[in-house]
């Protein structure tokens, strides 16, 4: 009876710690809420498991550049936002400021008078929107008068946001000859994001 004794008191002081929740982690790597292994991460704002994110701008929570499949505007990319009302607004994200450009929407017409733009006008460019309604497209173009001229403040700078939003006439198709123009004139590669469902 006494040895039995002797061996519980041995047992109960070798287990003693041996909590399996106080055991290391095996490659050393816990998430926020210290479980290890986990995937529990911090968002934008700070909270462990949170869903707030950066918008394509770097705010947190900001509403700029989210696609319809939750994706953010990359930068170099394009997209035609679709509105109610036959309206359009046309976003992008651009790493590198843009001294001009020039691309062609189809299928729609468009009166210059719809046009709204708070990048392009606080950029100083000029915008002008030619309706070939025999070949069934609109030109837009947005321009400085010299693109060799190195003037920061006649740009639209680095970042993303709208554009230009207009209201139309007919059905949108697709937009072509996508042209971007930076410092010098030196092309800025602009894609048409598509892959939005």
């Amino acid at each position: 009876m006494v040895k039995l004794f002797i061996i519980s008191i041995l047992l109960m002081i070798f287990s003693c710690g041996d909590d399996p929740s106080e055991e290391s982690c095996s490659n050393g790597t816990y998430d926020c809420e210290g479980v290890c292994d986990g995937n529990a991460v911090e968002d934008c704002n700070g909270e462990c498991g949170g869903s707030a994110i950066e918008d394509c701008s770097g705010v947190c929570n900001g509403n700029l550049g989210f696609l319809p499949n939750g994706e953010i505007l990359s930068p170099g990319q394009l997209f035609i936002n679709q509105l109610d009302n036959q309206e359009l607004e046309i976003w992008y994200n651009t790493e590198v400021p843009i001294f001009g450009f020039q691309f062609d929407i189809y299928g729609i017409t468009i009166s210059q008078n719809s046009v709204t733009s708070d990048v392009i006008e606080s950029s100083g460019l000029d915008i002008v929107f030619n309706n070939f309604n025999d070949q069934g497209f609109v030109r837009i173009l947005g321009y400085r008068s010299n693109l060799e001229d190195s003037d920061p403040y006649l740009v639209i700078p680095i970042g993303c946001g709208t554009l230009l939003g207009f209201s139309y006439i007919g059905e949108f198709s697709h937009i072509n000859n996508i042209v971007f123009g930076g410092i010098n004139g030196n092309p800025i590669s602009m894609i048409e994001q598509l892959n939005t469902r």
